[in-house]
């Protein structure tokens, strides 16, 4: 009995064992490939500014597409390494990269219609672009095919975050977090939108609370601590603590949006000494700003304003000479029309006066 078990049954299980590699195999490079996928989704995630990052989920997304050239998870990598390529600032994104992106997100949906997050992702993109009832469109779609999936209430965040539609945005958070107390990414994401939500409603108070737990978390995070500069300047006017935090952002990464950043802060705070009347204490504030973007139009402004000032007060034909130099940068930045050509002018005939007079008293 034995022998005849054996004889009949081993030429079965190999066909079995056969007919179950292919899907094993299969099955063992997806896992690969997901946590290839999660690593470089992670840098990009955790981007900084800094391009190796990015650069090494782009490498290893090329390393998946050797290994399989239909591999929606490596087109999904390309279009989010895309999308951070055309980063401009704030929420800004070059919309020729944000197209380039849709392009891999559009692959990778033909390769795999089951991967969901490269639908997602081009959702998110459409409303990018204000392409709302596309993005809109994909939500729905998502929603009622896959209720119980965390992702999908993002799109709606999106663009009620994109339309300024606080409200709406505020309790689409609330319903989020109550769908998914307990999935950290979730509730990560969401306190990202919930942040907007709090700023765009005046409710500062609760926005503040979120930052300051986030600076406490992550004090070697220049994004973190930039955007709690831009918090504080934008909506608590606390430009002296903005440019503090600003500063320490600029310590940890030197990034072009936190010198924007401080450059802004720093001329707020010289326009509140100048309207108080400290003209010489707002000077250096300007001269911070232009320290950190020389194309400050803003800050050009303010110092021609403080150089005129001083020169007429003083009679001083140098600082009336600083004056229109600043004046004529100002115009190169952007200060335009006729009413700042007349100023120039202004200024021009007062230095000329100033050096007459001060020609006459010489002799």
């Amino acid at each position: 009995m034995p022998n005849f078990i054996t004889k009949r049954w081993i030429p079965t299980a190999v066909l079995v064992l056969c007919l179950c590699l292919p899907a094993s195999a299969a099955l063992a490079t997806q896992q690969d490939e997901q946590v290839e996928y999660d690593q470089a989704m992670g840098l990009i995630s955790d981007w900084e500014g800094r391009n190796d990052s990015r650069d090494q989920a782009v490498r290893i997304a090329l390393k998946m597409l050797q290994d399989n050239p239909d591999s929606a998870r490596a087109y999904t990598i390309l279009g989010r390494a895309a999308w951070r390529m055309g980063y401009v600032n704030g929420v800004a994104y070059n919309p020729g990269k944000v197209k380039e992106a849709q392009s891999y997100y559009r692959k990778a949906i033909a390769t795999d219609r089951d991967f969901l997050e490269a639908e997602y992702y081009l959702a998110l993109s459409h409303a990018a672009l204000k392409e709302y009832d596309f993005a809109l469109r994909l939500a729905d779609k998502l929603e009622k095919e896959h209720p119980d999936w965390f992702r999908t209430y993002f799109i709606r965040m999106e663009v009620a975050d994109k339309k300024k539609d606080h409200k709406t945005l505020l309790q689409l958070c609330r319903d989020q977090q109550k769908r998914f107390p307990d999935n950290e990414t979730s509730l990560r994401i969401t306190e990202s939108y919930l942040l907007n939500a709090y700023t765009g409603l005046s409710m500062l108070d609760e926005a503040e609370t979120i930052f300051a737990r986030r600076v406490q978390e992550h004090p070697d995070n220049a994004w973190v601590l930039g955007n709690y500069a831009v918090f504080l300047c934008d909506h608590r006017k606390d430009y002296d603590k903005a440019i503090e935090y600003a500063r320490k952002a600029l310590t940890i990464m030197d990034y072009g949006p936190g010198r924007q950043i401080l450059a802004a802060s720093a001329v707020n705070k010289a326009q509140q000494l100048f309207e108080r009347g400290k003209i010489e204490e707002a000077e250096p504030y300007f001269l911070m700003a232009l320290d950190n973007m020389p194309n400050y139009m803003q800050a050009w402004v303010g110092l021609t304003s403080i150089n005129y000032t001083l020169a007429k007060r003083n009679n001083d034909p140098e600082r009336l000479q600083n004056a229109y130099r600043d004046a004529q940068n100002a115009e190169k930045f952007g200060m335009k029309g006729q009413k700042w050509s007349f100023v120039q002018m202004q200024i021009a005939a007062d230095l000329a006066r100033m050096r007459k007079q001060v020609a006459q008293n010489q002799n």
